[in-house]
């Protein structure tokens, strides 16, 4: 988590910027509870129990697909089904607790929501050891992913595409009050078919059931709105913009500001009216 100062973002610019991450998430809230836990399994697999002790699922991890904010991402099996499935999990003892309530924060949150274009949660697994989010496994990966693979650009008319379900899949989240808090490419995933979803919602904030906390960022420098710099609270609008953001590195491979370092890039997206289009796009 990281605070700013109380005015609004000026050229007279608190350091706080210079203790930032490349390219990761900056941490925001605190939820509490617990999901049900795993009373125990063979060291090769986990299991996932219902509220009445029946086994919906048991998955052997296979290799990492990702690497996130509180950990990894692995490819998983279904022992029963052969159904593949992507793992998320957290070490319990060496993960800070901020780390392990916005984990448990995010199962909570997709485990109310259910949309085509938002990843789809499976399950929570908790063990002495680890916390497992169950998800949807999505097999292209992300677009950041897919970028690099593929020139570093897209079209624009696949980025239309892609805007198109991003803009679906957020008016499902603000209709259930949801601000995803940090779109960019690494986190939206498609399948084979270009079937685009949303994830990562770590950092995410309900509107009614979580209160604002201004004095709190959450999201990734290059991508946040300014009314979220200037420590004014996320809302459905901060998402349009990261979604505006997002676009622009679709079709250029960076994010607007990427010249400049976290702390000149926070700067900017403030004081600027907008930030510039790229050439060569309508």
């Amino acid at each position: 988590m990281y605070h700013l100062p109380h005015h609004a973002y000026s050229s007279s610019i608190s350091p706080v910027s210079n203790s930032l991450h490349d390219g990761g998430a900056i941490l925001r809230r605190k939820s509490t509870g617990a999901l049900q836990q795993d009373p125990g399994s063979p060291a090769d697999a986990i299991t996932l129990l219902d509220p009445t002790g029946q086994v919906p699922g048991k998955y052997k991890l296979g290799n990492v697909i990702g690497k996130g904010q509180f950990g990894v991402v692995y490819r998983a099996l279904e022992l029963r089904t052969g159904k593949m499935v992507a793992v998320k999990r957290i070490k319990v003892h060496s993960s800070k607790k901020r780390d392990i309530a916005n984990i448990m924060q995010e199962a909570r949150l997709l485990q109310s929501l259910d949309h085509v274009n938002i990843v789809r949660y499976e399950g929570l697994i908790r063990t002495p050891e680890h916390l497992n989010i169950i998800l949807e496994f999505v097999e292209n990966g992300s677009l950041l992913h897919t970028l690099k693979g593929f020139g570093g650009s897209f079209s624009e008319d696949l980025v239309a595409k892609y805007c198109a379900q991003i803009l679906h899949g957020l008016e499902y989240l603000h209709a259930q009050n949801v601000v995803h808090c940090d779109l960019k490419a690494a986190n939206l995933l498609t399948t084979k078919s270009g079937h685009l979803k949303l994830s990562d919602f770590g950092v995410s904030l309900h509107l009614v059931n979580q209160p604002h906390q201004e004095e709190e960022v959450a999201g990734t420098p290059y991508w946040m709105a300014p009314e979220v710099i200037a420590l004014q609270g996320a809302s459905t609008k901060s998402d349009i913009w990261s979604l505006g953001c997002t676009l622009i590195e679709l079709c250029t491979g960076k994010p607007p500001y990427s010249e400049f370092n976290h702390y000149y890039a926070l700067y900017h997206i403030v004081e600027d009216d907008y930030p510039s289009f790229p050439a060569g796009f309508s």
